[in-house]
């Protein structure tokens, strides 16, 4: 049985960071925990805040060789949207990110460890609104779209001991020198009089540059039925742009 799954975070930042996040979270993995499986896999999810701003996101992973060998190549494509806003003279601004990355990585298991490491491109559409001063001293908001194209590298580590399940992930992007982090904790114990596994679990994320970060601190909440494994999420979010607030979010993950 499989117990975790990878996501993608970041939902609210600074005018100059918003562009650039979520290239640091291209790399969404996804471990077999309790078998030695490579189950090609579809998976996606969807996060959103107590500020309406939200974030979807789609991958197709595929391993391009057998398991038993020692190191096993994989690809995969991913695809996200991100809904934001930004904050300029007291008002909210709206943004909205499109992306697409192919990366190829590199999957190996150590009894019970499983570490990976992936890297490729990443194609960036931003649609963002600005404030323009005039000469009466009132603005105007202007709309402005842009391509950007950068690159990605990220490590993953999932480690079981007895019901216990422990996972990382680190990531990097050259664009605005973006590091993202986050750390998972399941325990895998609890099950349905039918069988059906129920495994809770906690997450820390964070994110950011030398010029803005982002802290997440939530509750994790898993099943499985066959092929096809669910997971709830929600805690508490803080970054330098808009403080406090709550998040939530659901996670989907089908092996084929």
């Amino acid at each position: 049985m499989s117990k975790t799954y990878s996501a993608s975070p970041a939902l609210s930042m600074s005018n100059k960071s918003l562009t650039v996040l979520l290239l640091a979270t291209l790399v969404s993995t996804k471990a077999h925990a309790l078998e030695n499986t490579l189950d090609n896999a579809a998976f996606t999810g969807f996060q959103i805040d107590t500020r309406g701003q939200y974030l979807a996101y789609g991958a197709l992973r595929r391993y391009l060789k057998e398991p038993d060998r020692p190191v096993v190549p994989f690809v995969q494509l991913f695809a996200l949207e991100q809904r934001f806003y930004t904050r300029s003279d007291n008002q909210l601004l709206p943004g909205q990110l499109t992306q697409i990355a192919p990366t190829v990585g590199l999957k190996k298991e150590i009894d019970g460890l499983d570490l990976q490491v992936s890297a490729g491109p990443s194609f960036l559409i931003s649609h963002l609104e600005s404030l323009l001063e005039l000469e009466n001293e009132t603005s105007i908001r202007h709309k402005k779209t842009t391509y950007r194209v950068g690159y990605t590298g990220s490590g993953y580590a999932q480690y079981w001991t007895g019901s216990h399940g422990l996972e990382a992930l680190v990531s990097y992007t050259n664009l605005e020198r973006i590091v993202y982090g986050r750390a998972r904790w399941f325990y895998a114990e609890y099950e349905t009089d039918g069988g059906t596994p129920i495994t809770p679990g906690l997450e820390v994320l964070g994110v950011g540059n030398s010029e803005f970060h982002q802290v997440y601190a939530g509750a994790l909440l898993q099943t499985e039925i066959k092929k096809v494994e669910l997971l709830l999420k929600g805690g508490y979010q803080n970054n330098s742009t808009f403080h406090g607030g709550g998040y939530g979010g659901v996670e989907v993950y089908v092996r084929f």
